[in-house]
């Protein structure tokens, strides 16, 4: 059992590490969008070149609460929910933020909708049930 627990502790590291290492790809992607941006003296950008870059920027959030999750559980043995509902939320705006609406048929989107709900008042019941257990 103590030999499962060190391998367990071990993924998750080499998982933080691996996500660390995202992080820092993501965030010279980031950069990359600016620099192209500023290169070219225009004063606006494309509707392209900003969704690209807020797409990098969501998957850095994302990235980040993934490994606030990890050390959680690493450190406490335990996973909060409230970290996974937050990481839906983000992946889930991002994918709302980054869908062409022209080309999304009304399912997909009434599909998107439910998930966002669902995941907005499961993260509310949540975040009640712990002030309450505070109190």
């Amino acid at each position: 059992m103590k030999l499962l627990k060190y391998f367990e502790k071990a993924i998750i590291a080499f998982s933080i590490v691996i996500l660390l290492i995202i992080i820092v790809l993501q965030a010279f992607g980031v950069g990359n969008e600016l620099y192209k941006l500023f290169k070219d003296p225009k004063l606006l950008f494309s509707y392209e070149e900003g969704l690209t870059l807020f797409s990098l920027l969501m998957n850095i959030f994302i990235a980040l609460e993934l490994i606030e999750t990890l050390k959680n559980y690493l450190l406490k043995g335990t996973l909060q929910v409230q970290f996974i509902l937050i990481i839906g939320l983000i992946a889930v705006s991002r994918k709302l933020i980054t869908t062409e609406f022209a080309d999304a048929d009304g399912l997909k989107n009434i599909g998107i909708g439910v998930i966002i709900i669902s995941l907005a008042v499961a993260y509310y019941l949540i975040s009640k049930s712990t002030s309450d257990k505070k109190e």
